[in-house]
């Protein structure tokens, strides 16, 4: 019987310690996808645009839709690093009752409302949804091209 527990005991740590460091690995590895402050702010460009009847500020390498879609994949986001005009965030998943915050990675508009900051937690507000306008392109450190989906709340 004390052989039974300790096994399990073992069996559940291994799966914990499995759980905690795949949910690491993707932040970190999330983080990888970001530029450094200095790329970021070289990037930053004030253009006023016009999506969904609304004027926004975006970054250069922002590609409008012509129409705004819904956004489905996640109603819950962190915020992984801020950029001038929004910020990028990673989705909330779920799997095996666990909460965990993975790919994809948004870039999310920022308004007179919202005002981010680093691992901050947000949710679409209520009485409204997540819409994707466009596309958002930028460099890692690793100099590897990468495209996320912009996203606004409307």
């Amino acid at each position: 019987m004390k052989k039974f527990i300790l096994g399990f005991l073992c069996g559940a740590a291994t799966i914990l310690l499995v759980l905690s460091l795949m949910s690491k690995g993707s932040n970190s590895g999330s983080g990888a996808n970001t530029r450094t402050g200095s790329e970021t702010e070289a990037a930053a460009e004030s253009v006023t645009s016009t999506a969904s009847n609304s004027s926004i500020r975006r970054l250069r390498g922002v590609n409008m839709l012509a129409a705004p879609v819904d956004f489905t994949t996640s109603k819950k986001f962190k915020i992984m690093q801020v950029i001038s005009e929004g910020a990028l965030a990673t989705c909330a998943t779920y799997e095996y009752g666990f909460e965990m915050f993975n790919d994809p990675i948004v870039y999310i508009i920022a308004d007179s409302e919202n005002q981010f900051y680093d691992d901050q937690i947000i949710k679409v507000p209520s009485g409204k949804k997540a819409v994707q306008i466009g596309t958002y392109q930028y460099s890692n450190r690793l100099n590897v091209q990468k495209t996320v989906p912009v996203i606004e709340f409307q």
